[in-house]
């Protein structure tokens, strides 16, 4: 049947078969036939755990569904399956009740993994998380940049309504900003370290501004993409800077626009200390930072070393 991770494609086109009869018959008999196919993966291989677990709840049993989902994220499900997983286990935790644990596994989701194809989706069951929790606009904010995107015209005109829209219409006036050299929201991570100057209230969420420090030899977040476009400039030192495929050895006084959806990565693989000036635009960026910096303080010295 192939890796433990992955079933082999014969098997997953008889499985897609089997879900197009989903609405042909009875829950039980569509249950019974799915567990015959299940069984050559064997019950603890974590594609059986998500499938039967996707039966469950497209039956009418959420309930059943979520320690199966939780089972196949814990057996190492992969791939597009796992981001299923994490999406459809949110979904049925938000049926039974429980909005805020959906909003909280979502937003994870959403802050610590790559933007796929499923980012959209994702984004989309989020927004009625936080519907629920009393986050309306927030929440159409949310599902209307999701969607922005994808348009054939007016991306960015949506995308930036989207994000005031996202403000609470009491929101107080803006107020100027003064910080000199080394002030801001400090967030230590080792080796690594980002100084947070403007963002949330402060820019209307419309872009962030902060400074990122590695010390010699440090590795960055490694090569990932989302949305936001990034821009770096270099104030100190020389910072490796990838860009899609290509990394660039960036001098202090350097420019980088990162657009987004295009793969990006920065680390220090010199003898003295680099830091870049970062904006990402639209914002807000620091509210993800408490779970970036614990993955950065859990990283081992092996792992930062660039």
């Amino acid at each position: 049947m192939g890796d433990i991770a992955t079933p082999d494609p014969a098997w997953e086109a008889r499985l897609a078969a089997h879900w197009a009869t989903l609405d042909a018959q009875p829950p039980g008999d569509f249950i019974v036939g799915l567990d015959v196919l299940l069984a050559e993966l064997g019950a603890s291989h974590p594609a059986a755990l998500f499938e039967r677990g996707a039966a469950l709840d497209s039956t009418g049993r959420p309930a059943e569904a979520v320690p199966l989902y939780e089972a196949a994220l814990a057996a190492g499900v992969t791939g597009l399956r796992r981001r299923r997983t994490v999406i459809q286990r949110a979904s049925s935790l938000r049926s039974l009740g429980e909005p805020q644990r959906a909003a909280d596994a979502l937003e994870a989701e959403l802050r610590e993994q790559p933007d796929d194809e499923l980012s959209a989706a994702l984004r989309g069951f989020l927004a009625l998380a936080w519907i629920d929790l009393g986050r309306e606009r927030e929440a159409a904010a949310l599902a209307i940049g999701a969607l922005a995107p994808l348009l054939p015209r007016y991306q960015r005109s949506l995308g930036r309504y989207a994000a005031q829209i996202g403000q609470p219409p009491d929101a107080p006036p803006r107020r100027p900003i003064v910080l000199m050299p080394g002030e801001g929201r400090a967030w230590p991570m080792g080796p690594l370290a980002a100084v947070f100057k403007a963002d949330e209230a402060e820019t209307a969420s419309k872009y962030s501004i902060s400074e990122w420090w590695l010390e010699p030899h440090t590795r960055g977040p490694g090569t990932h993409q989302h949305p936001e476009d990034d821009v770096f400039y270099v104030i100190e030192g020389v910072m490796s800077l990838r860009v899609d495929v290509q990394w660039f050895d960036c001098p202090k006084g350097a420019f980088v626009l990162v657009p987004g959806g295009v793969p990006h990565d920065f680390e220090n693989r010199g003898a003295q200390r680099a830091g870049v000036l970062n904006l990402s635009v639209p914002g807000p960026f620091e509210p993800h930072m408490t779970g970036i910096a614990d993955w950065f303080r859990a990283r081992s010295p092996q792992d930062s070393r660039a």
